[in-house]
């Protein structure tokens, strides 16, 4: 009986679900996706709103966690309060996006590959080849397995997950200090680069004043369209929040998750806007 007692997953995995789940593929091309539409300027305000918001999602998230401990995630959470047929909705909509995002990773892996390797796991129009078919085959089976053999195997798999997907953006953002130019920063900082240009092709004052509200709002609004998906995955310490050795564990992952998303994402997000002018962020394209 204090064998049970014990079993159940630590603060650490905890934190390893809620933040290899929310990093994905898309925060390699986040800073690339912000600067199609937004400056240095739009991305810190949009940050503030999106911090927010998210952040008051994950309060929402811990409230029902601690009113209805016996309920793991947001399929129980809608069967609960609108019943059967809305909580499976929620749950194979959940599960829909689960694979699909899978598929989605493993794209981005194989063809990144390709880029070391040209011709070998991707092919001349972008689709995979057999062996990267193969690969994503083999590793997808090895996940479930490790999964089925129990939720503390698979915390374990997560925290190695973590670990691998923060060192290389970890290394990236102490380059990206490094590298950082004020002059550089600063050089757009409210307007598009389309904006900053007069008719004769000289720059316009770069200054508060001389950018319009509305072009401000379509940079906020573009920019939060992009920074919403990139939090997708913070949901899940609500489906294990039920499986927490303590119960009070969960509501501090959640926190401290947010947190270190927050950070990764703002410095990924801005610090190359200090080493490359918007035009060229904006057309960086993705290995592969």
């Amino acid at each position: 009986m204090e064998n049970k007692k014990t079993k159940g997953i630590s603060l650490f995995a905890l934190l390893a679900i809620i933040i290899s789940g929310a990093i994905g593929g898309g925060v390699f091309n986040l800073a690339n996706d912000l600067a199609n539409g937004s400056t240095p300027g739009g991305v810190m305000i949009s940050w503030l709103f999106i911090g927010f918001g998210i952040f008051m999602l994950v309060l929402s998230f811990n409230r029902l966690i601690t009113i209805r401990p016996k309920l793991s995630g947001g399929s129980d959470y809608a069967r609960e309060g609108f019943g059967d047929f809305i909580g499976f909705l929620s749950g194979w909509g959940y599960w829909i996006s689960a694979w699909t995002g899978t598929i989605g990773f493993a794209v981005l892996m194989m063809t990144s590959a390709d880029y070391f390797f040209p011709g070998k796991f991707a092919n001349s129009n972008g689709s995979l080849t057999v062996l990267s078919v193969i690969i994503v085959s083999i590793i997808s089976w090895i996940l479930m397995f490790l999964v089925d053999r129990g939720v503390e195997t698979a915390a374990l798999v997560n925290a190695v997950v973590m670990i691998a997907k923060l060192i290389p953006l970890v290394v990236f953002s102490i380059t990206g200090i490094i590298l950082f130019k004020a002059d550089v920063f600063t050089q757009h900082f409210w307007q598009t680069f389309t904006s900053n240009l007069a008719a004769d092709g000289s720059v316009k004052s770069l200054v508060w004043h001389a950018m319009t509200a509305g072009g401000l709002l379509d940079q906020i609004k573009g920019s939060l369209m992009v920074m919403v998906w990139v939090f997708v995955g913070i949901e899940g310490e609500a489906m294990m929040g039920n499986r927490a050795k303590k119960k009070s564990d969960t509501a501090k992952a959640t926190i401290i998750g947010l947190a270190v998303l927050l950070v990764i994402y703002v410095l990924l997000s801005l610090l190359p806007y200090g080493y490359m002018d918007q035009a060229s962020l904006a057309n960086v394209k993705a290995p592969g």
